[in-house]
């Protein structure tokens, strides 16, 4: 992976910056799932290993940077652990959990930094053990999260637990602020040896970033865009007019570093720590069926899914022939109607031939109120023919992993309606992502170019 991807250059980019705080809410910040079928426990295969404490977080509000709708999100209390992810800690996963291992891990779920600082495949250096590890990817991060029966922390969960520092502390924002505004190529430090939280949680700052379970609800777009206020806050640049604390540098630098992620990204300075507490969660299993896939392929994610009819299904049925994925909401008055449009002009601009040769599937993020007849009343409404595409529905969870693979930001407001990227994705027949068009009104050429393609090598 290119390090330019993530180079922070102008920290006004961030289009969310946070401040948290303890006290009674106006919203409730949906909470992260909890593993419903959780590999077997890490103290069952490794007795030596003990995981990571945990420590209680009370209840309180996170303050984000867009506010039109709502000034603080309520966040219920959770627990955290006290520390980092360790490599020792990573590598008796690894070792337990053979399909994580470098020379195995799928390139859906991992880029070839996984692990590399790593001087071999189950090998740690002796200064390695007590370090936070890096070089993992979210996919890696959630996995290990639900081998312990735990799972990765919200954005609003974690701004919570680090802003929990006393302010009187007349020392801690300088270095606070160093620490994020300096650029360093050294492996970071052993766990323990960052600021330590009045919660007693240690290393929130001054050791390494750390992934989220919705890290791609950072929006630094104003794809979604159905009225001006929202329009100005998402935008790359207009972020700190509205921010609620612009001198916040700090939490404008985590913003911006999130909305650069992507979820098989690693990098060396980005680790990770588990968090307990939840809703329903999304499938671990990886069916036997789906190993000649290539590893990219998203039709290997095991979620679970209910289309417009309300037959069940699975994304690996959509295999052997090109397919057009987006993601909409149906309550959307004004970016997914485009979205919707500019699907209908990519098959628009095909023959004949080759339309009946390409499916699409239109994913919500909508989980509550998307129901089959929803999807259904939408496709008619938007001109969509259900012989070619299908409307799903599915749990959370399931719906932010294939965002995360996507490239699809979004995030639910107060009132239930969701700001989102808006992107197209062609997929070939073995599910493997071959073009992105992004944005509204784009013009289908390029769509139209790698469909022909596709169906040239595949006749």
């Amino acid at each position: 992976m290119n390090p330019a991807r993530l180079t922070l250059v102008v920290v006004a980019c961030a289009a969310f910056a946070a401040t948290s705080c303890r006290r009674e809410s106006d919203a409730v910040a949906p909470r992260a799932p909890a593993p419903e079928r959780a590999l077997p426990t890490a103290e069952a295969i490794d007795p030596g290993l003990v995981a990571t404490e945990l420590v209680a977080v009370g209840a309180g509000f996170h303050r984000p940077l867009y506010g039109k709708d709502v000034d603080r999100i309520e966040v219920a209390a959770f627990r955290l652990e006290r520390r980092p992810v360790t490599n020792a800690q990573f590598l008796a996963f690894v070792r337990a959990n053979p399909a994580w291992r470098r020379s195995f891990v799928k390139r859906l779920f991992a880029d070839d930094g996984y692990l590399a600082h790593w001087p071999g495949e189950l090998e740690l250096l002796d200064d390695q053990t007590e370090r936070p590890v890096t070089h993992v990817s979210w996919f890696a991060a959630r996995a290990y999260a639900q081998w312990l029966g735990r799972r990765l922390p919200t954005l609003a969960e974690w701004e919570l637990a680090a802003a929990d520092f006393d302010d009187a502390e007349a020392t801690l924002t300088p270095r606070i602020l160093e620490w994020y505004g300096r650029a360093s190529t050294a492996a970071p430090s052993k766990v323990g040896s960052g600021l330590v939280a009045r919660s007693g949680i240690e290393d929130l700052h001054g050791l390494v970033w750390e992934w989220v379970e919705d890290f791609n609800s950072a929006l630094v777009t104003g794809e979604s865009r159905g009225d001006p206020g929202l329009e100005r806050s998402l935008f790359c640049g207009s972020g700190a007019v509205n921010a609620a604390n612009p001198s916040d540098y700090a939490a404008f630098m985590r913003y911006a570093l999130r909305s650069s992620l992507r979820a098989p990204y690693t990098v060396k300075n980005l680790g990770f720590r588990c968090a307990e507490n939840a809703g329903d969660c999304c499938s671990t299993e990886e069916p036997a069926a789906l190993e000649a896939l290539p590893d990219a392929s998203l039709w290997q994610l095991a979620s679970r899914w209910t289309d417009h009819t309300g037959r069940a299904r699975v994304l690996s049925e959509w295999r052997g022939r090109p397919t057009l994925v987006a993601m909409v909401f149906t309550n959307c008055r004004y970016a997914c109607p485009r979205l919707a449009a500019d699907a209908r002009r990519v098959l628009d601009a095909l023959r004949p031939d080759e339309r009946a040769r390409l499916r699409g599937v239109l994913v919500t993020f909508d989980t509550e109120r998307d129901t089959p007849e929803r999807l259904a009343a939408f496709a008619k409404e938007q001109g969509l023919d259900t012989a070619t595409w299908t409307l799903l529905r599915g749990n959370a969870a399931d719906v932010r992993e294939l965002a995360a693979v996507l490239g699809v930001a979004y995030q639910q407001a107060p009132s239930g309606d969701f700001a989102h990227s808006n992107v197209i994705t062609l997929v070939d027949a073995d599910g493997v992502i071959v073009h992105r068009q992004q944005g509204l009104e784009v013009e289908p050429i390029g769509s139209v170019i790698a469909i022909r393609a596709l169906l040239r090598d595949r006749p």
